[in-house]
């Protein structure tokens, strides 16, 4: 969930890391994701990916099938290089 202030909020299942916690620990009460601000877009897809737009047209992904390096490393949110001035997702 994107809050007012551009903030990512995250709870439920995280057994890819699609929560962005750095963990595989699922959680039922709302965190804030670290390392996120000014985003303008959300989204939770399928295959436990999770991807948000920031207001400068970065494209952070984290998850299962985030498109970025080794598992343990995509359980928090990251910038999919290569991908700049994205509006929409």
């Amino acid at each position: 969930m994107r809050a007012a202030d551009g903030s990512v909020w995250a709870w439920g299942s995280n057994d890819l890391g699609q929560l962005g916690d750095g963990t595989t620990t699922g959680r039922t009460i709302p965190f804030q994701v670290p390392g996120l601000t000014g985003i303008t877009r959300v989204l939770a897809g399928t295959i436990a990916t999770s991807m948000a737009v920031s207001g400068s047209g970065v494209l952070y992904t984290w998850g299962g099938g985030s498109g970025r390096a080794a598992p343990e490393d995509t359980r928090v949110p990251g910038a999919l290089g290569g991908w700049t001035d994205v509006q929409d997702m």
